[in-house]
């Protein structure tokens, strides 16, 4: 619980600096990416890997239910809050608190390790779906953005599980 509060604070510090900055989206993205990068290097890797368990029958109805609340409440306060702070709390890692609360309970802290560092990682694609969505939309028509987004996504994603993969091989 105290980890995800202080997570949930985070999440909420971080909003309300980035609600009074207004970065153009080059210089978003790479300050979200040099955030994440520095992340990379100073988190604690798990020390094992944990083997996955089967989780109750009421396990993912339940986080369906919580996921799916959270983004309800985002989306309902969102005419009230603005554009762009709409913007940064539809961001809330809802599923994030979701899972990572449920795998510490049915496997332990080295599965919510392991889960947070494939967040991590898997966030600097979200940077380049949005990086690209925002250079492009002004210029391309929408199933032109969002392809090229997902492309992207996918490549980002690609090099990182390359990396990864060459350096479990060559450590």
């Amino acid at each position: 619980p105290w980890a995800v509060l202080a997570g949930i604070s985070g999440f909420s510090l971080t909003v309300a600096v980035m609600n009074r900055l207004s970065l153009s989206a080059i210089p978003g993205a790479l300050l979200v990416c040099a955030m994440l990068a520095a992340v990379t290097v100073l988190e604690r890797r798990p020390e094992r890997k944990v083997p996955p368990m089967p989780a109750p029958a009421w396990d993912i109805p339940f986080r369906m239910l919580v996921a799916t609340s959270i983004v309800l409440l985002v989306t309902t306060l969102s005419p009230y809050m603005g554009p762009t702070l709409s913007g940064l709390c539809s961001a809330f890692p809802a599923f994030i608190c979701v899972m990572s609360a449920f795998s510490h309970k049915l496997c332990g802290p080295e599965s919510v390790e392991q889960f947070e560092h494939g967040i991590i990682i898997g966030t600097f694609a979200f940077v380049a779906f949005f990086l690209v969505v925002s250079l492009s939309l002004p210029h391309c028509n929408v199933l032109t953005v969002y392809t090229l987004a997902i492309v992207s996504a996918l490549a980002v994603n690609g090099c990182i599980m390359l990396r990864h993969t060459w350096k479990r091989r060559h450590h």
